[in-house]
C-alpha cells in the first residue's frame, strides 16, 4: 500500500499511520477477515496490494482501532487471558489465519469454557441498527478456530468503542442510545456444522474466482456495496424536508398533493465510493462512474 498525504498532516500522523499499516503479519492462504469480505474485493486486494494508495487522512480512525488494541493487550498481559495470538485452520485443505483480541475463561466452568471478545472502534449506527453480518460471521470464525485448537469457546461478545458517542443525544433518548462510549454486544454462537457450511462455501467462492481475470471475478452483491436504492422525495417546492420519501415514482406521483413537487433522489454504493481501496480496477465502479478501469502495474 502507498501512503498520501493530501492534507499536510504532521509527519508523526504519517509515521504512526505508516507504522500501524505495517504491522499487519500476513500469512496462510486467507485471512479471516479477507475471507468474510465479498469475493471481488478480496482477490483485487490480493492482487493490486502494492498499487493500492489511500490517504493518511482517511486512515486516522484505523490508526484509533489499532491504538485501542495496542493499549488493551498490553493491559491484558496478566496471565489471565490469550490475546492477539494468531493462528492457522486448514479448510479444504487451505490455510485460514485467525488473530482473535481476547480469549477468556469464564469462571465456575468444567470442563472450561471461554469467552471470545473482539474490540470495535465505530460509529453510534453500527450499534444502534442491526448488528453487521460481517462481525457476527467473523466471530464465529474465530470461536470455530479455537475450537478446532481445543478452546471450547461457548460465548461471544463484540466490546464496541462508539467514536462519536453523544452526552446529549444518550439525555434524549435513554431507551435506544448506550449509556455510555463502550457497549459490550453479545454476538449469537453458530454450531460448528454452521461454522463449516459457512467456511467451505467461502472458500469454494474464492478459489472459483482465483483465477479468473479481474472483470471476471463476480461483483459485489447489493448488499456488499451497501447500496441504498433510489428514491423519491415527495415536498413543497424550496422545502428542505419531504413530506413523504417514496421507493417509486408511481408512489409519489399518487402521494403527491397540488402543487407538490417530486425530487428524485439518486441511490449509492456507499460501500463503493467511499470505502473500497481497490474500486479504480473494479470494472463495476468503473462502468457506473462512465470512465476506464485503471491499468495494473501488474497484470494479471
Amino acid at each position: 500500500m502507498k501512503l498520501t498525504n493530501r492534507h499536510g498532516l504532521a509527519a508523526a500522523w504519517e509515521a504512526a499511520v505508516k507504522g500501524s499499516a505495517e504491522e499487519y503479519q500476513k500469512a496462510g492462504w486467507l485471512s479471516c477477515t479477507t475471507l468474510i469480505a465479498p469475493v471481488r474485493v478480496g482477490i483485487l486486494r490480493k492482487r493490486h496490494d502494492d498499487e493500492i494508495t489511500e490517504d493518511v487522512a482517511d486512515r486516522i480512525w484505523m490508526l484509533l482501532g489499532s491504538a485501542v488494541h495496542y493499549v488493551l493487550h498490553q493491559a491484558s498481559k496478566d496471565g489471565q487471558a490469550i490475546t492477539e495470538e494468531r493462528f492457522l485452520i486448514p479448510i479444504k485443505g487451505r490455510d485460514i489465519s485467525m488473530q482473535p483480541d481476547r480469549i477468556e475463561a469464564i469462571p465456575g466452568t468444567n470442563p472450561p469454557e471461554f469467552i471470545l471478545r473482539d474490540f470495535k472502534t465505530t460509529s453510534i449506527w453500527s450499534v444502534l441498527l442491526d448488528t453487521k453480518k460481517d462481525w457476527i460471521a467473523q466471530l464465529n470464525v474465530y470461536a470455530y478456530g479455537c475450537r478446532k485448537l481445543g478452546v471450547n469457546v461457548t460465548q461471544l461478545v463484540i466490546e464496541a468503542l462508539i467514536k462519536d458517542w453523544s452526552y446529549g443525544d444518550w439525555m434524549k433518548d435513554k431507551e435506544r442510545y448506550p449509556e455510555c462510549q463502550i457497549m459490550a454486544i453479545p454476538i449469537q454462537v453458530w454450531t460448528d456444522a454452521q461454522c463449516e457450511e459457512y467456511l467451505n462455501r467461502r472458500v469454494s467462492e474464492f478459489e472459483a474466482a482465483w483465477d479468473l481475470a479481474d472483470a471476471e471475478i463476480p461483483v459485489c452483491t447489493p448488499e456488499e456495496r451497501w447500496a441504498r436504492p433510489d428514491k423519491w422525495a415527495v415536498q413543497k417546492p424550496g422545502a428542505a424536508r419531504a413530506t413523504k420519501v417514496c421507493d417509486t415514482r408511481e408512489e409519489a406521483e399518487r402521494n403527491a398533493k397540488p402543487g407538490m413537487e417530486i425530487v428524485h433522489r439518486p441511490g449509492a454504493d456507499i460501500r463503493c465510493e467511499r470505502f473500497c481501496s481497490v474500486r479504480k480496477w473494479c470494472s463495476y465502479f468503473a462502468a457506473k462512474q462512465g470512465v476506464p478501469v485503471a491499468e495494473s502495474e501488474t497484470p494479471f
